[in-house]
């Protein structure tokens, strides 16, 4: 079974800087704090399930992509 507590952090991470984001900006796109946002990005916390599509569309990606199902480049399973 795939551990989805473990890619999630790194793919908030990695979408987030590929887009130019800073916490604070999605925090306040969200509106949300960015300490919750932070302890989404270091695996302390998981968004609920209408944060993670709002995030998903934010990034115009699907939640596949978000959770790890999915390969970053080749959009292929990891």
């Amino acid at each position: 079974m795939y551990d989805y507590s473990k890619i999630l952090p790194l793919r908030l991470k990695y979408y987030r800087e590929k887009f130019g984001y800073k916490q604070e900006d999605i925090s306040k796109e969200m509106k949300i704090n960015r300490s919750t946002y932070a302890n989404w990005e270091r695996g302390h916390r998981q968004p609920n399930l209408n944060q993670f599509a709002q995030i998903a569309d934010l990034y115009n990606i699907t939640l596949d992509d978000l959770l790890g199902r999915t390969d970053i480049e080749g959009n292929t399973k990891c």
